[in-house]
């Protein structure tokens, strides 16, 4: 009986867990995939578009939310605080990293061109800090590939290179059940996790490129 009652009725219950949803909302990055399908007046990250099929003409002109997301877009308010639960402490507004961290996306509807101008901008900064002692590179990957049916085995790694010379890597192994986004999340972790280590061993570092 105590159980019982300590359960809140179906529609209270599902607008907390809905409210609690919504309040994550901005906790997350500005490229996160939720976010790019918020509906009108939430902004949307730059470069990129409500995603077919709707479109921002079908979402102005609608008087209910239209997705999950949007109704959970519709329990808060737009300009609330914007916090980062990963690397901003509680008692920090923002973390002052600035301009210090940044990411390179590219845009999926660039033109072949356009796509062969990123690829060669990007093997032209691989070729000036191959030499270069206050840059490191580190790539990683996650994979997953077929061990006799019905098995599947999924794997993630990195490697750091620095003046052209491989100076840490590591492999691991991720069984049966986990997925490729698993283990590519997991060799960024796991190369992020031995990134202070690494700075620490080799000072002249001032850039860090993860590939």
């Amino acid at each position: 009986l105590h159980h019982i009652a300590a359960i809140l009725p179906i529609p209270l219950l599902l607008r907390r867990i809905s409210t609690n949803a919504a309040i994550r909302i901005h906790t997350l990055p500005t490229s996160a995939q939720i976010r790019t399908r918020l509906p009108p007046p939430w902004p949307l990250p730059r470069n990129q578009t409500a995603p077919y099929p709707l479109s921002d003409t079908i979402v102005r002109r609608s008087r209910r939310p239209l997705t999950i997301v949007h109704h959970l877009a519709s329990l808060i308010p737009v300009d609330a605080e914007t916090t980062d639960p990963y690397y901003t402490a509680p008692w920090d507004r923002q973390h002052s990293w600035g301009e210090r961290l940044q990411a390179d996306v590219p845009d999926s509807r660039l033109t072949k061109d356009q796509r062969k101008a990123y690829i060669d901008g990007l093997q032209t900064t691989l070729t000036r800090g191959r030499m270069d002692p206050s840059t490191l590179f580190i790539f990683t990957d996650g994979s997953r590939r077929r061990a006799g049916r019905p098995h599947r085995l999924t794997g993630a790694g990195y490697a750091a290179y620095l003046v052209g010379a491989e100076v840490r890597s590591s492999q691991l192994g991720l069984g049966q059940k986990a997925s490729i986004y698993d283990a590519e999340l997991l060799a960024l972790a796991a190369a992020a996790f031995a990134l202070p280590a690494l700075l620490a061993r080799h000072p002249t570092v001032c850039t860090v490129y993860f590939l």
